[in-house]
């Protein structure tokens, strides 16, 4: 009788441990596809409304951009309505709604909605966005706050200063421009907390538009 129950309760044992291992195994699993879900809670981008557009071309603001950035676009429109195109005034705008709109952190709902993307070549937009969400990049450690539960304190643009704009031919891969602008900006936040103050940017002609080639 007590080879038997020896027998049986190694066996109980060894179910034990095969249930434990189990169990612990469906946790882990468990833990890993609800971090899994709120990383892509995180980068989910929210849908925003647009309120205003210019449709010639293609320029936009959406209803969770700064009063200062309403500001800047109503600039915008005034300058490309005008009679006659002042270029240099169009890329201080376009250098200005840049900046003002990526290094505004506060205004995003999630690290996935990286400003300043409309004035970035269409087809190196994916690559920006990569760059500003990684591991290096400004928009990795946003918290989101699509329930407006976020604690976190982020920049808020306050003012962008032209510092200045000169003329810089550009070249690179299949962008060729003798007219492009190379600009430097100074930036000025509600509160200061240590993000970058100043910014020198390469903008080049595409068409009839002015976009952001490089950011330093």
């Amino acid at each position: 009788m007590a080879k038997k129950r020896k027998v049986k309760l190694k066996k109980d044992n060894i179910l034990i441990i095969i249930l434990s291992i189990i169990l612990v195994g469906l946790l882990v699993y468990l833990f890993m596809m609800a971090k899994d879900i709120f990383k892509k809670e995180e980068e989910k981008v929210p849908e925003t409304k647009v309120v205003d557009k210019l449709d010639d071309y293609g320029y936009f603001l959406t209803d969770n951009n700064t009063e200062y950035y309403k500001k800047l676009f109503d600039e915008l429109k005034d300058t490309l309505n005008a009679e006659e195109l002042d270029d240099e005034a169009y890329a201080t705008l376009v250098a200005k709604m840049f900046t003002a709109d990526f290094y505004d952190l506060d205004s995003k709902l999630s690290k996935g909605q990286v400003g300043g993307t409309q004035f970035i070549i269409d087809k190196y937009e994916e690559t920006f966005i990569k760059k500003a969400t990684s591991s290096n990049g400004m928009y990795y450690y946003i918290e989101s706050n699509l329930y407006d539960e976020r604690k976190q304190e982020l920049p808020k643009v306050k003012n962008v200063e032209l510092v200045s704009l000169k003329s810089y031919p550009y070249k690179y891969q299949d962008i060729n421009d003798e007219k492009g602008y190379q600009v430097n900006v100074k930036i000025e936040y509600e509160k200061d907390l240590g993000y970058p103050t100043t910014v020198a940017l390469k903008l080049v002609h595409v068409d009839n538009k002015i976009y952001v080639a490089e950011v330093a």
